[in-house]
This record gives C-alpha cells, sequence and structure tokens, in this order.
C-alpha cells in the first residue's frame, strides 16, 4: 500500500478477553510495513458492552490517549437511542476524524477505526461502512485522495498458496466434515497475522496438504486459529477456491475504496 493515505476499518467480535494480544499483534503487523503502532479509533455510541477488554475505558486505559480516541459522535444513533434507522450521531465530526488521519499518517501512523461488529463477517452490515462512506464524500470534497480498507488490508494475491501451514493430526479430515477453524503451531509472525482476507494458503498434515481461503489468525481460548474465510469443498481447484474468495470480499465490502 506504500505511503498512500490509508485508515482501516475493523470490529472487534471475539477479542474482548484478549486485547493485549490484539494490540500486539496490530503493532508488528504495520511495523513490518514500515508504519508505528496504529491510532484506534472507537466509534461505538456507547462502551457499555459484556466485552471485558473493551467495557468502558478498558481499551482506552490499555492503549493511553496517545493510541486511542473516542467519538461517539461516529457512532450509530439507532444503538444510543434504540429507535430509527441507522445513522451516525453527528456526521459532521468524519471531519474530525478525518484530520486525525492526515495527522497521523505525517507521523507514520495509521488509524483503525473500530465498532464491535465482528470482522470480517459483519463488515458490510455494520455502520461503519456508513461512516466509510461518509468520510470519503468529506475527503472527496476537500481534495483529499483517501483509502479505506477492512483490516489487515492489502489485496488478494492471484498466485497459489502465500504460505504453507503444519497442521494437528486429523485437521484435514475434520475440514471435510465441515470444521471451519485450524490450530495453529504457537504465535504466528507477522506475515500471517496481516494476511489478506480471504489468501489461500496449504495446510500441510503428514505427507498431506489441502488449499484452503483463510482470515488472519485469531486468539481463541488461548489459543491462536485459523477461520476458513471459504468452505472447504473436495476436488475444488485453486482457481475456484480463489474466485469464490473474490466474491465474498466483494459481498462483505472488504475491498478498498478511494474518494
Amino acid at each position: 500500500m506504500g505511503d498512500k493515505l490509508m485508515a482501516f476499518t475493523w470490529g472487534y467480535w471475539g477479542w474482548g478477553e484478549s486485547t493485549p494480544e490484539l494490540v500486539g499483534a496490530f503493532d508488528e503487523v504495520e511495523q513490518s510495513r514500515g508504519w508505528r503502532p496504529p491510532l484506534f479509533v472507537d466509534v461505538r455510541a456507547k462502551r457499555e458492552v459484556r466485552a471485558t477488554g473493551f467495557r468502558g475505558a478498558a481499551f482506552e486505559n490499555l492503549l493511553g490517549h496517545a493510541r486511542y480516541r473516542w467519538m461517539p459522535g461516529l457512532g450509530n444513533a439507532a444503538v444510543a437511542t434504540g429507535r430509527g434507522p441507522m445513522r451516525l450521531n453527528r456526521p459532521q465530526d468524519a471531519d474530525d476524524l478525518l484530520e486525525l488521519i492526515l495527522r497521523h499518517h505525517d507521523l507514520r501512523c495509521r488509524v483503525v477505526f473500530f465498532c464491535s461488529c465482528e470482522s470480517p463477517w459483519g463488515a458490510g452490515q455494520c455502520h461503519r461502512q456508513l461512516l466509510a462512506t461518509t468520510l470519503l464524500e468529506r475527503a472527496r470534497s476537500g481534495g483529499v485522495s483517501l483509502w479505506l480498507q477492512e483490516w489487515p488490508g492489502e489485496a488478494l494475491s492471484a498466485q497459489g498458496a502465500l504460505f504453507s501451514i503444519p497442521v494437528p493430526p486429523g485437521t484435514l479430515r475434520s475440514l471435510v466434515s465441515g470444521r471451519r477453524w485450524v490450530m495453529t503451531e504457537g504465535r504466528p509472525k507477522a506475515d500471517l497475522l496481516g494476511v489478506p482476507i480471504g489468501s489461500l494458503v496449504s495446510l500441510e498434515e503428514g505427507g498431506n496438504s489441502r488449499l484452503a481461503s483463510i482470515c488472519p489468525p485469531r486468539l481463541v481460548n488461548g489459543r491462536w486459529k485459523l477461520q476458513l474465510f471459504v468452505e472447504d469443498e473436495v476436488g475444488r481447484t485453486r482457481s475456484a477456491l480463489l474466485e469464490e474468495a473474490r466474491s465474498r470480499r466483494t459481498e462483505l465490502v472488504l475491498e478498498s475504496r478511494r474518494s
């Protein structure tokens, strides 16, 4: 993505008990791309939630003011009031978010604006898409070239498997029977933590292997796991798997958008 003005959307569902590890993963990925650790902008209307790590000021206290902002004006007013259609509390606050993105870009620090809706599965229907559209309109009207994309960003590679990943015995058989989570061996490195959503990998078990389209790793009950992005089907070719991943990325609004 080079040095173009880029910010990310994201949803934290599933990470509520693992925020230190979450922040460490984001930081490692951004630093591997030549950027400083990101600024997190909380665009929830409310912070009274079940997820321990995001309840009240918990995430703010973990990061400190230098790396966290809460902007409830960019939250979904329907959540704040409990009625009406999806809409931003104060759409004009998008100007303040754009200013943060511009200012931190000069500091080699990119912005991740987030809410609770799960990434990537909730991305397409979440109010962060409404915010993204508003933000891009504000950037366009101000002559600012801004790119937005669901974290961790990047385009889906048209090549073969990006990684060969060893998996525990029985994994390949379990995928055929409908399992969608794959255990990894230890903490993944930055290149896998920041893998584009839907990327193809080769799952290696003994002398057998299987192509899979995956989401970036997630810490689940203390263990790092990969979730399939496209359901496993016996005999599916690489091109068919890649085509399905691309189609799903479009459906979920995961591709980059520009002002």
